[in-house]
């Protein structure tokens, strides 16, 4: 498991990307953003669509000021569960719903919400 923290100076209008490079293998990546939310996105033999090639992705809050360790984060408008099924376009929508939140109490100072890549 790889875990990223958002990157600081996004371009302009850039787009949220995927953390990783989806070449079919099982992906198990945490990504958080500035706003002190994050999502878990998984995908192997047990997720839920994972046999069919797709992704189960849950929002998370972290349990600590490092961000070293989570907890599903069932209480925000994005979902209340866990959402199974995703292909690339569900997953990126929401991880924008979730870089979108209010800030919370564990939100990072000064950070510009940015996972591993940015398209132009």
């Amino acid at each position: 498991m790889k875990t990223i923290k958002t990157q600081a100076q996004e371009p302009a209008g850039a787009a949220l990307a995927l953390p990783f490079t989806d070449n079919g293998q099982d992906v198990d990546e945490k990504v958080w953003f500035p706003n002190g939310h994050g999502v878990s996105i998984v995908r192997d033999q047990c997720t839920y669509g994972g046999r069919a090639g797709l992704f189960e992705v849950a929002v998370i809050q972290p349990s600590d000021d490092a961000h070293c360790s989570w907890d599903f984060d069932y209480t925000i408008p994005v979902t209340n569960n866990v959402v199974g099924w995703q292909d690339i376009a569900g997953v990126l929508n929401l991880m924008k719903q979730v870089h979108d939140l209010p800030p919370t109490a564990l939100a990072l100072p000064g950070m510009v919400a940015r996972p591993a890549q940015v398209k132009p």
